[in-house]
This record gives structure tokens, C-alpha cells and sequence, in this order.
């Protein structure tokens, strides 16, 4: 869904269907699990096309802390 709204410009609506989707990565998977990383990584990449820069370094951070 995320990517159908950033492909309609709906960058507010995209951006809460990732945080949507990461919520439910995180409670079928665990916050420490490969694929909530690759959610946070997802993310990132969003916000670092978007120029969110912090956002962007946070998300990814975040990612290599789970791969860690």
C-alpha cells in the first residue's frame, strides 16, 4: 500500500503505511526479527527519497542495530 500511495503522491499517506506496517511486522516477528529490520530499512529508503534526511538516518540506524 505504501508504495501505491508514494506512486499517487500521497507522501503523508504513505508514510503512515509504513509506520502501519512496521507495528505489524513487529508484533508477528518480534522487534529484533530480519524483517522488522527490513521494514526500518524500507522506511529509510522512503524518507532519503523524500530528503527527510534524519528520519532517514534514524530508520537505518535502527535497521543495522537489529542486524547487529
Amino acid at each position: 500500500m505504501a508504495n501505491l500511495f508514494y506512486t499517487l503522491g500521497l507522501i503523508k499517506k504513505c508514510e503512515e503505511a509504513y509506520v502501519k506496517y512496521i507495528k505489524l511486522i513487529e508484533t508477528v516477528f518480534g522487534s529484533m526479527a530480519l524483517e522488522t529490520s527490513n521494514c526500518y530499512y524500507l522506511m529509510g529508503i522512503f524518507y532519503l527519497e523524500e530528503k527527510f534526511l534524519i528520519k532517514a538516518l534514524a530508520c537505518m540506524k535502527k535497521a543495522l542495530h537489529i542486524r547487529q
